[in-house]
């Protein structure tokens, strides 16, 4: 039996943090039922675990650590991660997978209105290790910090700004190499006509 006061810290922190742990989960796997799902999955992992691992850690850290670890679970247990294309955007894909709108709150503060531009951020993002998709989205869209990010990952604050530094480099170049490849398509598309 739980004590009322963890009780009531618990009712808290779900108040609280239960918004922003579903944006984050929503914008890794892009449904919202994977996100209900998985919000619920880090709230009972909280609620039992409350008594032997919070040990007065800062709340947030603690459950957005929770979330990342049960994120990469679900991503490390898919065989072949299916993300979606152009082409295979509007299929199912398999369970857990980063799908259509995980950029949705990324191209928000990149403030892209175009909606091009969006598609090719988010195949850019998709193109990346979601090693490197889940810090860049904590660092950029749930705007935390290197050490925010390295506690949550459980790395040193160094490894998380190179790791952060280093998702920033391959989604740029993933982005150019998405936007060259639209360019090119649009030109053989026209010289076709």
């Amino acid at each position: 039996m739980i004590p009322d006061e963890v009780s009531l810290a618990l009712i808290k922190l779900y108040e609280k943090f239960r918004k922003p742990i579903h944006s984050y989960m929503y914008s890794l796997f892009g449904n919202q039922e994977d996100a209900d799902d998985l919000t619920q999955e880090v709230f009972i992992h909280a609620c039992n675990s409350w008594n032997s691992i919070y040990k007065g850690r800062h709340a947030s850290l603690w459950l957005y650590s929770i979330a990342t670890t049960l994120c990469i679970e679900r991503l490390r247990r898919q065989k072949s991660p299916q993300f979606p294309t152009e082409q295979n955007s509007n299929e199912d894909s398999s369970e857990g997978s980063l799908k259509e709108n995980n950029l949705s709150l990324l191209s928000f503060h990149v403030d892209f209105c175009d909606s091009i531009k969006k598609e090719s951020i988010q195949q850019a993002l998709m193109s990346i290790p979601y090693e490197y998709a889940i810090i860049l989205i904590l660092n950029v869209s749930q705007k935390m910090s290197y050490q925010e990010v390295a506690a949550i990952m459980g790395i040193s604050p160094g490894t998380a700004a190179t790791n952060i530094q280093q998702a920033k480099k391959l989604f740029l170049n993933q982005y150019h190499r998405v936007i060259a490849d639209k360019i090119k398509t649009g030109k053989s598309t026209d010289e076709n006509q």
